[in-house]
């Protein structure tokens, strides 16, 4: 799909602000791949391009989070030795669907993430992890990377879930284990988008450009969510990319 250099400006801009978002507490994908969907992106080739930008953006999150004393390697190596193949045989799952049914169950999709906008935050929060419960943890994190493989949008929010709920981590551990095992499973996701021509690399550097230094921003804020206005402007706009996705896929 062809690009003008009049939405470069807008493209950074929105990458930015998911940046931030995705890095603070997840959900920063709900600005991109809506945007990109609004634009007219077919949904496996928004699917892919956002994979571009969550690399970039957690290459300068993950050593802003250990500059802060967040950084847990062997943690999030187990973590990813479950997440990784999952995330790959959920990315290989993704490419092979045809067009129609995809933009079908992206729609459906996308509302399920939505629906995870109105689970309050403030309701996991503790001060410090617990003794971490890798019994529970470590089964759904499976789940979470075939999720991030398969469609990526929101994951850090299901990562989150599993992490605090199951796992017992802190939020702001938590946030950091996130960004470091997703950098690992994504990298082997947008491979096979990149392999099966699922990526638009312009659009995707731009985003990821805008989403490093909004990255670099929400680590160092060290906020546990973002402002009640932000969360309905991700619902509105989700929202919308969702119906558009749904009148495609059926009306098509």
């Amino acid at each position: 799909m062809e690009v003008t250099p009049v939405w470069i400006p807008l493209f950074f801009a929105a990458g930015v602000a998911a940046g931030f978002f995705n890095t603070v507490a997840g959900g920063g994908s709900m600005i991109s791949f809506p945007l990109l969907i609004l634009l007219g992106f077919p949904p496996h080739l928004a699917n892919g391009t956002i994979r571009v930008t969550i690399l970039m953006q957690n290459l300068v999150a993950v050593p802003t989070y250990a500059r802060h004393g967040h950084f847990y390697p062997r943690e999030a190596l187990l973590c990813a030795a479950v997440a990784v193949p999952a995330s790959l045989a959920g990315a290989l799952t993704a490419v092979h669907l045809d067009p129609d049914p995809f933009r079908r169950l992206s729609g459906l999709l996308l509302l399920v993430v939505l629906a995870t906008l109105f689970f309050k935050p403030s309701s996991w929060e503790r001060p410090r992890a617990e003794r971490i419960r890798w019994g529970a943890m470590l089964p759904l994190m499976a789940l979470v990377g075939f999720y991030g493989g398969f469609f990526q949008l929101g994951a850090g929010m299901p990562f989150l879930a599993v992490a605090v709920l199951a796992g017992g981590w802190d939020l702001v551990s938590g946030n950091s284990l996130k960004v470091t095992v997703i950098l690992l499973f994504i990298l082997v996701s947008l491979l096979v988008f990149a392999r099966a021509g699922h990526v638009d690399w312009t659009v995707g550097l731009t985003l990821g450009a805008g989403n490093m230094l909004g990255a670099w921003l929400g680590a160092r804020a060290a906020v546990k969510k973002g402002p009640g206005w932000v969360r309905w402007i991700m619902v509105v706009m989700g929202s919308v990319a969702a119906g558009k996705l749904l009148w495609d896929g059926f009306a098509g």
